[in-house]
């Protein structure tokens, strides 16, 4: 029974693979702790339909199909950021001609050969186009990225929408990704989609029976490109605090473990840990992105290499936010008495027990009041973060350091816009904690 249903379900979505696709997807940031991680898989699948439909249909191989990808996300972010178009369909629509006359350009050269040595001149484009906007710093960035990209409002007719959240940007993103879905699906269900299958088989036998085969390539070429410029389009795009969400989870864990450590237990050099705890508070943020640099930089004396990563991201952030944690916890559990804790063991109550039922509801408020603090801070954090990550867009580069970088680029109604959606984020956050806090202390 199991296994029949199995295959009916299995048969529906074979019949309707666009319906499955809508479906599936628009419940799917719903599955995930993050919902830029479900925009991040978004953007690729596309990415990959875009391959797909030149080396899965049609059967050619391209190693420098990143290339269109980059177009995309260039054509769009220099649109925006560097000629201030002031809508956000003129900006995709930038990338998406980029990618397309790029398509037709490279793929004209390119499918004169074949096998192998169509494969490399693909490489070879990719390789010419990356070094043109590596040495074009005052248009690209350079090797800093392309800066000051603006998050603007979808407009449409009678009504604009807001895409500065992250699930926002997700649907908005998912709406464009489902149009291609359908389009590539219109594409691969027409003859033309029959004659790209037919090539893939037998180039010989499909040109033998009258197509033009030449012409059949380069299109697939075009359209491939196309969808892969839409995917670079809507990457350049995307925005995310998953890093300051992530580190005020860890802290809620480890900065609770530490303030019940150098309460409860007595070891060597206690006062000096204790104090240590404050060093972030002390020391000047930018001084503690050097000695982060310096630690695990390229040059680290402890063999560990974290520089220009997300995972430096997440241990600079960790080091200037673990503090509050750590300071609101520490004098409730000082002030807690100690007797409830004797009567619930003399009772039979385990360790465990005693810790959920007796200790961790008088520190629940103190927690959220900490975490609270590690997030607003990590949300706007600059100084120690601006080293060690290498602010490279779309991958280490925070929200903080773009408002730096668009006020760089004299776009000050940017920053103002980044900086206000921070400022209602941590806000939201803290009376969120706040109305958590109030619930608690109520059952309490």
């Amino acid at each position: 029974m199991v296994s029949a249903l199995v295959r009916g379900v299995s048969g529906w979505i074979n019949a309707h693979p666009l319906v499955s696709f809508v479906v599936f997807f628009s419940v799917f940031p719903l599955w995930l702790p993050s919902t830029a991680l479900a925009t991040q898989i978004l953007i690729f699948g596309l990415f990959a339909l875009g391959f797909n439909l030149l080396y899965g249909y049609t059967g050619i191989l391209s190693f420098g199909h990143a290339a269109y990808y980059g177009l995309g996300a260039y054509g769009t972010g220099i649109a925006l950021a560097k000629l201030g178009l002031g809508s956000i369909w003129l900006g995709l629509a930038c990338g998406l001609a980029a990618a397309l006359v790029g398509g037709v350009i490279i793929g004209f050269f390119c499918l004169r050969r074949r096998g192998i040595y169509f494969a490399m001149l693909t490489l070879a484009f990719a390789q010419l186009l990356y070094f043109i906007g590596f040495h074009l710093a005052d248009l690209t960035g350079g090797d800093d990225g392309l800066r000051g990209i603006p998050q603007l409002r979808v407009g449409l007719p009678g009504f604009s929408v807001s895409i500065e959240s992250s699930l926002a940007f997700y649907y908005f993103s998912f709406v464009l990704v489902a149009l291609a879905v359908a389009g590539l699906t219109r594409i691969l269900d027409s003859p033309f989609g029959a004659v790209l299958r037919a090539i893939r088989e037998n180039s010989e036998r499909a040109a033998a029976c009258g197509y033009d085969i030449s012409k059949a390539k380069l299109l697939s070429f075009v359209f491939s490109a196309m969808f892969t410029g839409l995917a670079g389009s809507l990457d350049a795009l995307r925005l995310t605090v998953v890093a300051s969400l992530l580190v005020a989870v860890i802290n809620v864990v480890f900065g609770t473990l530490i303030a019940w450590v150098l309460v409860r237990d007595d070891f060597p050099g206690k006062r000096v840990v204790d104090g240590l705890i404050d060093l972030p508070f002390a020391l000047p943020t930018i001084v503690a992105g050097l000695v982060l640099l310096a630690l695990y930089g390229p040059q680290t004396p402890i063999g560990i290499d974290l520089a220009y990563t997300r995972t430096a991201v997440l241990v600079a952030l960790l080091f200037v936010t673990l503090p509050f944690v750590v300071r609101t916890v520490q004098p409730v559990l000082m002030e807690l008495d100690r007797d409830m804790e004797e009567a619930a063991a003399s009772l039979g109550a385990g360790n465990v027990t005693i810790f959920r039922r007796v200790v961790l509801p008088n520190l629940v408020p103190a927690i959220l009041a900490g975490t609270a603090l590690s997030f607003a801070r990590a949300i706007a954090e600059f100084g120690s973060t601006v080293l060690i990550s290498g602010n490279i867009p779309f991958k280490t580069q925070v929200s903080a350091v773009q408002i730096f970088g668009q006020i760089e680029s004299d776009n000050r109604t940017g920053a103002a816009a980044v900086a206000t959606v921070l400022l209602i984020v941590a806000l939201a956050v803290i009376v969120a904690l706040d109305l958590i806090k109030r619930w608690s202390a109520r059952r309490g």
